[in-house]
């Protein structure tokens, strides 16, 4: 009976073995690419002949047959990627946001030129740029004359103040049309007391009205609209509607100047950091700083005008560059180079400038048009526009909290050496006799920086006190909103907790003791 078993047994793995066999057989079948078709096989009598069959009709599907099944959900690894990327960078998301709306100067000129054509054309005698461009016979000039006259006649303004202008103003054309039954360049004193009290009831921005005036001025002296005198068609009761809107404007406050801390940090990581595209960013955030130069303007220079010079007789370096467009460049200053100097040496002992260089060269970025250019999310590249004020913003907050994680990284390693060190003097036999000139200060090196010894834990109550989740610094609480360093109240600062928090092994904020005065 056993015997019996046993051969039934044998004879069914032979059997699941064949099955196995015929069908790893029939997937390479399938896999294998079709047989190549000569050109007498694609005759039209082949087809006639052609038997019908059902081979291939009912193939199974090949995506995922051998696919080895993940240990982890799909969900559960796209979440963990997602939490990871939101903690090293957490404004990256922003910037990505930011990105999507930035555009080249000239997509966003095409653009503005594009409605204004419409707004222009819609009836060509109601402006001398539009009558221009109807020749004697009453037709149109050619497309070629027309763009180019479009481009001539606003080529002394900023690409900025022409897209704010014709947008704003294609609002308002749009309303004449549509509700007012008006053409474009022709509006009354009625139609925008409409659309002034339309915009204010519709939840407009505060400057909506005021930036309305201001581009039926740039349409009025531009384009040379012929309208009604200026005072009659925009009377009391519309300035009236424009005042109201712009009382509700939010109070405009000074930003908040970035700490030293922060900018020694940022030089830290010039020569910490591992990714030459974020070093290539934190430089750029540098020479912005030690130049006093707008963001936006210091972006449109060219890489090839970027100078660094160093002094052999002296630690002094300069990084030098030259624009060509800033934004007070008008009139006569469109001809004049605008110098820009920056520190290549500043709160640190070594030169960010020269990390800087290195990092431009490794990244590709002095290859590309601008000196800054904005990054390619998806990797290590640059795209070919310049980095706009938005995606700038965040990230000069992105990169305060990686350097604030890199220096955490640093400060760790500089203690398990430090315990290494203890260690091994501890197992280790001194063979020095004299100890006392072991204690001695020893002869300090060319440009060795003095250690300086942290300062006490002040006596302060730390139900009042917040401390920094990455750098573990403590701070002294001023109000519901800002530190008593007057850094502001964050997602990163974590209350403090009397029972597992220790002040003696923790470092308070220099600068909250400098106020309470301890």
């Amino acid at each position: 009976m056993v015997d019996a078993i046993a051969t039934e047994c044998n004879a069914e793995i032979k059997l699941r073995g064949r099955l196995n066999d015929q069908i790893a057989d029939a997937t390479l079948r399938l896999q294998r690419r079709d047989k190549i078709q000569m050109p007498w096989d694609n005759l039209p009598h082949k087809r006639i002949w052609h038997s019908f069959s059902l081979e291939g009709q009912f193939k199974l599907p090949l995506l995922g047959r051998f696919d080895k099944l993940s240990s982890q959900p799909v969900d559960s690894i796209i979440e963990a990627k997602q939490t990871q990327w939101i903690s090293d960078q957490p404004f990256a998301g922003k910037r990505l946001m930011a990105s999507r709306f930035a555009q080249s100067d000239d997509a966003l000129l095409s653009g503005a030129l594009s409605k204004l054509r419409n707004i222009i054309l819609f009836n060509p005698a109601d402006s001398q740029l539009g009558r221009a461009l109807v020749s004697k016979a009453g037709s149109l000039i050619a497309e070629d004359v027309l763009q180019k006259s479009l481009r001539d006649s606003v080529a002394g303004k900023a690409v900025s103040t022409i897209v704010k202008r014709v947008s704003d103003y294609n609002k308002f054309a749009h309303f004449l049309v549509t509700t007012c039954h008006r053409r474009p360049l022709c509006p009354d004193e009625s139609s925008f007391y409409q659309y002034v009290c339309h915009m204010q009831q519709s939840g407009f921005g505060a400057t909506a009205g005021a930036t309305l005036l201001k581009a039926w001025s740039f349409f009025r002296y531009t384009f040379g609209v012929d309208a009604e005198d200026q005072t009659s068609l925009i009377p009391g009761r519309v300035r009236g509607v424009v005042n109201s809107m712009f009382a509700t404007k939010r109070k405009l406050t000074q930003a908040p100047p970035i700490p030293t801390d922060y900018v020694y940090k940022m030089e830290l990581y010039m020569r910490t950091g591992k990714s030459s595209q974020v070093q290539t960013v934190v430089g750029f955030m540098l020479f912005c700083i030690y130049s006093c130069a707008r963001f936006g303007d210091a972006s449109r220079a060219d890489p090839a005008c970027l100078q660094f010079q160093h002094s052999t007789s002296s630690d002094l370096t300069l990084v030098e560059a030259n624009l060509s467009e800033y934004k007070t460049a008008t009139g006569e200053r469109r001809a004049i180079l605008l110098p820009l100097i920056a520190l290549g040496c500043g709160l640190d002992a070594f030169s960010w400038s020269a990390e800087w260089r290195l990092a431009r060269q490794r990244s590709g970025a002095d290859g590309m048009a601008f000196l800054m250019c904005a990054d390619d999310h998806n990797g290590e590249k640059w795209l070919p526009r310049r980095m706009a004020t938005a995606e700038g913003s965040f990230w000069l907050k992105d990169i305060l909290t990686i350097a604030e994680k890199s220096q955490v990284e640093e400060e760790m390693e500089a203690r398990l050496n430090a315990d290494e060190m203890a260690k091994a003097a501890q197992l280790g036999e001194s063979d020095v006799e004299d100890t006392g000139a072991v204690e001695a200060n020893p002869i300090s090196l060319p440009g060795e920086r003095e250690a300086l010894g942290r300062n006490p834990f002040p006596q302060v109550d730390l139900a009042c006190c917040f401390k920094h989740r990455l750098s573990g610094i403590v701070h002294l609480i001023s109000d519901t909103e800002k530190l008593s360093c007057g850094r502001k109240i964050t997602c990163n600062l974590v209350p403090m907790k009397g029972d597992e928090d220790e002040p003696g092994q923790m470092e308070f904020c220099e600068q909250c003791r400098a106020v309470i005065g301890t």
